[in-house]
C-alpha cells in the first residue's frame, strides 16, 4: 500500500494532541501552511507507525532538514491515540457540588469527585474553576475539622473542650450540606456558585 494513497486516513500530533483523521491531500495542505513541519510526528498508515513527516517520501517537495535527536524513537503504540476524556461544565458542577454536600458523611473521599472532574477536562477553564472551588471548600473544611477535633480531645482536660470542638464539627458539617444543596440548585439552572467565606488555596 502506497504511503501517499489519498484514500488512506492520516493523523498528526500537535502539542501532544492527536488530530485527524485526514487524507494525504489535507496533510500536504497543512505542510504548505506550516502547521506540519519536518519534525512533526504523523501516523503513516502504510507503516502502521508514528514517524516524522520529513521521513515520509513525497510529503515535502523541498530539501529535507536533519531530523531531531529523538526522530528514531517511535511512539509506544501503532494506532492513533484515543481522544482525551472530557466532561461538560454542567455535569462537572453537579459532581463537584454533590461532593461538597456528602463530605460530612464520607470525609476526605469527597475530594475524589472534583479531582476526577479536573483530570477529565484540564483545559476547560470553567470545569477547572469548578473543581478548584470545590477542592478549596473541602480542604478548608477538613482543616477546620482537624482543629475542632483537636480542641474537643485535648480541651477535654479542661472540661470545656468538647463544648467548643463538637459544635464546631457540627457547624462545619451543616455548612457543607447546606452549601452543597445551594450549589446543586444553582447547577439546575446552570448558574455559577461560590462557597461563602472560603479562602482561595488552589489558584
Amino acid at each position: 500500500m502506497s504511503t501517499t494513497d489519498a484514500n488512506i486516513h492520516w493523523y498528526w500530533s500537535q502539542n501532544g494532541v492527536t488530530l485527524g483523521p485526514v487524507d494525504i491531500d489535507e496533510i500536504r495542505r497543512l505542510i504548505a501552511c506550516g502547521s506540519i513541519r519536518h519534525a512533526t510526528y504523523v501516523y503513516d498508515p502504510a507503516q502502521s507507525a508514528w514517524v516524522t513527516a520529513g521521513s515520509v517520501p513525497g510529503l515535502f517537495t523541498g530539501p529535507s532538514i536533519a531530523p531531531p535527536p529523538d526522530a528514531g524513537v517511535r511512539a509506544p503504540f501503532a494506532a492513533p491515540a484515543p481522544p482525551t476524556a472530557s466532561i461538560d461544565p454542567r455535569s462537572a458542577a453537579i459532581i463537584c457540588r454533590v461532593s461538597v454536600m456528602i463530605a460530612p458523611f464520607v470525609n476526605v473521599i469527597a475530594a475524589v469527585g472534583p479531582a476526577v472532574v479536573w483530570a477529565m477536562s484540564p483545559r476547560d477553564a470553567r470545569v477547572v474553576s469548578e473543581a478548584k472551588a470545590a477542592l478549596n471548600c473541602l480542604i478548608v473544611a477538613f482543616l477546620g475539622s482537624l482543629i475542632a477535633g483537636f480542641i474537643a480531645i485535648v480541651g477535654a482536660l479542661c472540661v470545656v473542650g468538647p463544648f467548643i470542638g463538637v459544635p464546631m464539627l457540627f457547624g462545619i458539617g451543616i455548612y457543607l450540606v447546606v452549601n452543597g444543596i445551594r450549589g446543586l440548585m444553582a447547577a439546575s439552572d446552570d448558574r455559577p456558585f461560590s462557597y461563602p467565606w472560603i479562602p482561595v488555596i488552589l489558584r
